[in-house]
């Protein structure tokens, strides 16, 4: 029996009822088997062990629910992110700043959930609005332009000598405003 099969309840007791006698809950009457196993479990384990191995059992559960949660997440950054484009899209007034917008999502994305999830995010809402808004302006500045440079800031901004940081990001300012003006004219 793993850890992770005991009732959570019983996983959290103290020392005093560790070794004792549990009652059968509802659960437990369908699978007495299993409830059994678990209490001859926690009676032949030392605490200890038994606490070292709820918490390894624990801390598991915890970093898939922790990935599950950075996922979805992701899902919700790449929508947001889409519809805010798709707001730009559609009032063309907007297309700056619906691309800002999606900017500070790819940002807040990055400190939420690091590096590679924000990606992710840049990349997925990069390609929908490339392929769903009617108007492409908003997805090209998107993609081309504010949508990647939170994820490159931070590197850019490690570089020791302040001079080359600065000058590495208006190098990579001036390359991707250039080439989003040479495709949009």
């Amino acid at each position: 029996v793993v850890p992770s099969q005991i009732p959570y309840r019983r996983q959290f007791q103290n020392r005093r009822t560790l070794g004792k006698t549990f009652s059968l809950r509802a659960h437990e009457k369908r699978r007495p088997r299993a409830a059994a196993q678990a209490a001859i479990f926690v009676r032949v384990c030392s605490v200890p062990t038994a606490a070292a191995n709820v918490w390894a059992a624990t801390l598991l559960d915890v970093a898939d629910m922790k990935k599950v949660k950075k996922i979805a997440l992701s899902g919700v950054f790449t929508a947001l992110c889409t519809v805010f484009l798709l707001i730009g899209s559609i009032f063309q007034t907007l297309d700056l700043s619906a691309a800002a917008f999606g900017s500070i999502i790819i940002m807040v994305a990055m400190i939420e959930m690091g590096k590679s999830y924000a990606f992710s995010v840049y990349l997925a809402s990069s390609i929908l609005s490339l392929i769903l808004l009617p108007n492409k302006t908003a997805a090209l500045v998107f993609a081309l332009f504010s949508g990647f440079y939170p994820i490159i800031k931070e590197p850019l901004n490690r570089i020791k000598p302040l001079f080359l940081s600065y000058t590495a990001r208006v190098l990579l300012f001036n390359a991707t405003l250039s080439l989003l003006i040479y495709i949009l004219s």
